[in-house]
């Protein structure tokens, strides 16, 4: 009936059977250890799951944007590559690393059966809460980006011409104008080199956008109840992770030499400084939802905000 069943190292092979917890030392003192230790492995592998789901909506939105407002798309799948397979693979698994609550003693013990890896609340913190503000950041580069080059939000928007943006003008049915305020041909539309320069950096705007977020993100999930104030930054493999993450995506803006593999483009100033506070705003938004949880600790909605 215990919420832990404990049996000694020594002890017969059916109470080993019917224990959750062996103590191979049978020392009674290794009993809160392998408890903490036990504890702190499922939270870590809570947050790095929590963290590496939250780029999913901002890499789907793009596809889907494309196919019902027809938009030009917002993300190729290489820079998708680049975020799973680049920029969030370290901060991932750094989260082996972290060290533990200092209220994880205190949180009751959990249903092994109800409360697993990936619940409910996990998938909302992650996809509907975080993920879409790291969507909205995206698409804000993005639509500032044509801006920038003198496609109004008009033209991205209302023109339906997400799947012909790229194409050759030759290939357009009926050569639709592209309006583009620098544009220096005779009829007054941008020219299909142009009009892919412009994409190929609002997609690179975009995908600054998600990483720049992300690691809002990550010091969002360095703790599930407690403030990252009072948990610090002592998991060095993590503060190595956002120096690769940042020294990955500098590279892949302003690299010359990954623009053509990668399909990326030099980027102003102005699209790193739209991002930041969409990051600090995810990372605030969570302190508070932690915040009000460790202040109604018995409250009915808590199971709702805890993943």
């Amino acid at each position: 009936a215990a919420s832990v069943g404990i049996a000694m190292g020594t002890g017969a092979q059916v109470a080993h059977d019917a224990s959750d917890l062996i103590l191979m030392n049978d020392n009674f003192a290794s009993i809160v250890d392998g408890i903490e230790e036990g504890r702190l492995i499922f939270s870590n592998l809570k947050k790095s799951i929590a963290y590496t789901l939250t780029s999913s909506i901002p890499e789907i939105i793009p596809f889907l944007a494309q196919i019902v407002l027809q938009i030009p798309l917002g993300l190729t799948t290489i820079m998708i590559l680049c975020i799973d397979l680049g920029t969030d693979i370290v901060p991932a698994i750094s989260f082996a690393y972290e060290f533990a609550e200092s209220d994880i003693m205190s949180i009751p013990p959990r249903d092994r059966h109800k409360d697993v890896l990936v619940t409910g609340t996990l998938i909302s913190w992650s996809y509907l809460q975080i993920g879409i503000i790291q969507a909205l950041a995206s698409f804000t580069n993005f639509f500032y980006s044509f801006e920038e080059d003198g496609f109004s939000n008009d033209t991205v928007l209302n023109d339906g011409l997400g799947f012909d943006w790229s194409k050759e003008d030759s290939d357009i049915d009926g050569s639709p104008c592209f309006t583009s305020s620098d544009t220096t041909s005779a009829d007054g539309c941008a020219t299909y080199s142009e009009r892919t320069k412009s994409l190929r950096k609002a997609q690179t705007a975009f995908l600054a956008a998600i990483v720049i977020c992300q690691i809002g993100c990550g010091l969002a999930a360095k703790t599930r109840l407690s403030s990252l104030l009072e948990h610090g930054f002592k998991n060095m493999a993590f503060n190595y992770g956002v120096f690769q993450e940042v020294a990955l995506i500098v590279l892949l803006v302003y690299a010359p030499f990954l623009h053509k593999p990668f399909g990326t483009e030099d980027i102003s100033g102005i699209c790193w400084v739209i991002a930041v506070p969409f990051s600090f705003c995810l990372w605030g938004y969570d302190e508070c939802r932690k915040l009000a949880m460790r202040m109604n600790p018995d409250a009915w909605w808590r199971e709702y905000l805890f993943y």
